[in-house]
């Protein structure tokens, strides 16, 4: 699999709490084996605002977004997409648990045919984090009311339950160990439910002035309700940045194998960006 990605991304403030973005993004992919090919060239346009206004330990957040897209597929057929996000909610800060609630409403639509239409809508709410000093313990519970529909079909319920806790410790310096547990359990017998344990060590060090390094290693262990039933994946990580007064130059290599019976996946990504800050 070969995959090339450009990406450019713009963003303003011209009001505290208002964020407005932009971005533009093409991809190149090409998958071969001995007895096919396929290639596959998207572009994407994107743009929209997220605005804040934090009252005492009360904050109000809205968002809303519009994306268009251009992909030509070969073989397949070609076509344009139009996506619509938009959403408002509240968190409320105590402390040590921050609640949250909001809604969220997404609508997808699709000129291929082999593609459908989707329709979202979702209400939320959720309790998340505590932190010791030294220790972050970052603990999620969240529940979803999660309405969706494709094409012209009915709209379904399907209510979700997301649990998800984490354990981060600094052993020394930049030297850290993490571990963490995640549930997303849904209604709908249809839906994937996911059950995932992960385990991590990565150090951060600075080699010279205006530069920083991570490596990192990880092991995750993911489990299906649909088939097929469990994904191990193994992953080493290498990143390094280095800024330049505004210009902040990237790299990275990583390098994975993903077990899921009976197929054995090696993924090896090298990956490049320069951020240029205005």
């Amino acid at each position: 699999m070969d995959n090339h990605q450009a990406t450019f991304n713009i963003l303003g403030r011209p009001i505290v709490g208002l964020n407005l973005m932009g971005n533009a993004t093409y991809v190149y992919s090409k998958s071969t084996s001995e007895t096919y090919l396929s290639k596959s060239k998207a572009q994407n346009y994107g743009a929209g605002y997220s605005y804040t206004l934090p009252f005492k330990n009360l904050i109000f957040n809205t968002n809303y977004r519009f994306d268009y897209g251009l992909i030509d597929v070969e073989p397949g057929d070609d076509g344009f997409n139009t996506n619509h996000t938009a959403g408002a909610g509240f968190a409320y800060n105590l402390n040590v648990v921050l609640i949250t609630t909001d809604y969220q409403f997404l609508s997808r639509r699709e000129s291929r045919a082999t593609v459908e239409d989707r329709d979202e809508h979702r209400y939320r709410l959720g309790l998340a984090s505590y932190y010791i000093r030294g220790l972050a313990v970052i603990a999620n519970f969240e529940y979803d009311n999660l309405w969706q529909r494709t094409g012209d079909e009915p709209w379904v319920k399907n209510e979700l339950i997301i649990i998800d806790a984490k354990l981060d410790y600094n052993i020394w310096r930049g030297l850290f160990l993490s571990g963490g547990y995640s549930l997303y359990d849904y209604s709908n017998p249809a839906s994937n439910d996911t059950e995932t344990i992960f385990a991590e060590a990565r150090i951060i060090f600075f080699p010279i002035r205006n530069m920083f390094a991570t490596a990192k290693i990880r092991q995750e262990w993911a489990r299906y309700s649909l088939a097929p039933h469990k994904k191990d994946t193994s992953t080493a990580e290498v990143r390094v940045d280095y800024r330049i007064r505004k210009l902040l130059l990237s790299g990275e290599y990583s390098y994975s194998l993903e077990t899921q019976d009976p197929m054995e996946t090696t993924k090896n990504m090298i990956f490049f960006k320069v951020t240029r800050a205005f």
